[in-house]
């Protein structure tokens, strides 16, 4: 008999208020940072063709006004946009003006695939292309956000490899490069801005043409300006002001080098309730023959959290009491080990690992509705069911198209309370600036860690960044 129990909605906290959901949350109640310093006005640059900048100025400046939700037959549960202003929202304006609009001419893009010897090449001329504007506006533009706005024809020659082949478009030359060099140019493009320390915002041609039509507009205005005004700076929203001021979160993934020879690792820091944090970049990574998925040495994993734990002093003063340790995989020996002897170094006084990956197992309910999100299922003493996604209590319905599927949450140390670990990966779930869906079925120490192991991998010659927004 599998035993289960129902965790409240985690609440966010805003300027003024608390609520379950981002939307709802800034439209009453400002952005966390209201009554804070924050940034009230917002400089951006543009980067990209000349008609794809006009598209997506056009595009920005309808976002300054109100849009109401599309309705449709199976309702809504999202807040109108209310217009990016200092009137309503998150009560900040935009400014920008022709200096800051930065275009590529079209013979220079037809140049670069003209010239270009096969795809890899051709992704790195259009990268090129661009970051070559991005650093004009960096050293000569007071910018704190640049939209780099992407042509049909650049998402065409820049996707990666891996969604070519999904569309059924794979030739020889596809063939041959999957055997050299992954090539994603949102990738290589993220990586090769970062020494201009200025975040990118990436928009396309057919989300800019799109200002009246059928589509939900005001759902993308509400993640493009989340974003933004995280990536400037500003805090949207910020976890409940429980006490987890001496608590640290870490996300740790692994991705493969762009020619698949090595396994590196990717670990994202969560310092606070405000989810500020630190990006690091670990040392190779080994598949174990056992159970065939990658894991640290015991000398690296020592490593990882050692740097992570220096890293959180210069930022905060004071060393976590407790650490929780995400991973997407089980936990080796040498890993427990390595990480139990970083911890002792830093008179760390918990040290929880918790392994998060898909499960197996499917719970099946009499109603039509799938289980609440925040049911919480004991299998044994060391594994859980967690439902992040499912029927929302709140909205009184499931706002999903497919049957969801749990995580199982395994421990690898001794952990005082299981419920509470459950808790936080759902608060997690809430915490990520990039999308104002609340109910996200990973948490951000895990879904971060992964999406920076994505740009890392092409980040060659210099120091990576800290900051998560370059990476959003």
């Amino acid at each position: 008999m599998i035993s289960g129990i129902s965790i409240k909605e985690p609440e966010l906290i805003f300027g003024n208020g608390s609520h379950v959901d981002p939307t709802t949350g800034i439209m009453l109640y400002g952005p966390y940072d209201l009554n804070q310093l924050r940034p009230k006005q917002i400089r951006i640059g543009f980067v990209g063709r000349a008609d794809s900048i006009r598209l997506a100025t056009t595009w920005v400046e309808r976002g300054r006004s109100r849009v109401e939700v599309k309705k449709n037959s199976s309702g809504t549960y999202r807040e109108p946009w209310p217009g990016f202003n200092s009137e309503h929202g998150f009560y900040t304006e935009i400014e920008y003006d022709e200096s800051m609009c930065r275009p590529i001419l079209p013979e220079e893009f037809e140049s670069a695939v003209e010239s270009a010897l096969n795809q890899v090449e051709c992704i790195d001329f259009l990268t090129s292309l661009f970051v070559k504007e991005i650093k004009y506006l960096a050293l000569n533009k007071k910018v704190d956000v640049i939209i780099c706005c992407i042509n049909d024809d650049i998402l065409a020659m820049g996707a990666g490899y891996d969604d070519i082949s999904n569309q059924g478009n794979n030739d020889e030359l596809d063939n041959e490069l999957k055997d050299l060099v992954e090539f994603n140019f949102r990738r290589k493009l993220k990586a090769a801005s970062m020494p201009y320390n200025i975040p990118l915002q990436l928009i396309l041609d057919k989300t800019s043409s799109e200002i009246d039509s059928t589509t939900d507009i005001a759902s993308r205005y509400w993640n493009f300006f989340s974003a933004m005004y995280y990536k400037a700076g500003g805090i949207p929203w910020a976890l409940s002001r429980e006490d987890y001021s001496h608590t640290c979160f870490a996300g740790i993934s692994f991705y493969k080098s762009r020619d698949t020879a090595t396994l590196q690792t990717s670990s994202a820091q969560i310092f606070n309730e405000h989810g500020n944090g630190i990006i690091l970049r670990g040392g190779e990574a080994q598949i174990h023959k056992a159970d065939r998925t990658p894991h640290l040495s015991n000398d690296k994993a020592f490593e990882l959290l050692d740097r992570g734990m220096l890293e959180y002093y210069d930022a905060l003063k004071h060393f976590p009491k407790r650490v929780v340790l995400h991973k997407s995989s089980n936990f080796s020996n040498e890993e427990i080990n390595g990480f139990k002897k970083a911890a002792k170094k830093h008179s760390i006084h918990s040290l929880e690992l918790v392994t998060i990956m898909p499960s197996p197992v499917r719970i099946t309910s009499k109603d039509i509705y799938p289980p609440n999100r925040g049911t919480l299922f004991t299998l044994n003493n060391d594994i859980r069911i967690l439902y992040t996604r499912g029927f929302v209590p709140h909205y009184n319905t499931y706002r999903g198209s497919y049957i969801p599927s749990p995580l199982q949450i395994r421990f690898f140390s001794s952990v005082g309370d299981a419920e509470l670990v459950a808790r936080e990966i759902l608060m997690l779930s809430k915490i990520n600036w990039n999308s104002t869906r609340f109910d996200r079925k990973l948490p951000i120490t895990i879904s971060s860690s992964e999406s920076v192991g994505e740009i890392l991998k092409y980040v060659e010659d210099f120091t990576p960044k800290v900051r998560y927004s370059f990476y959003m």
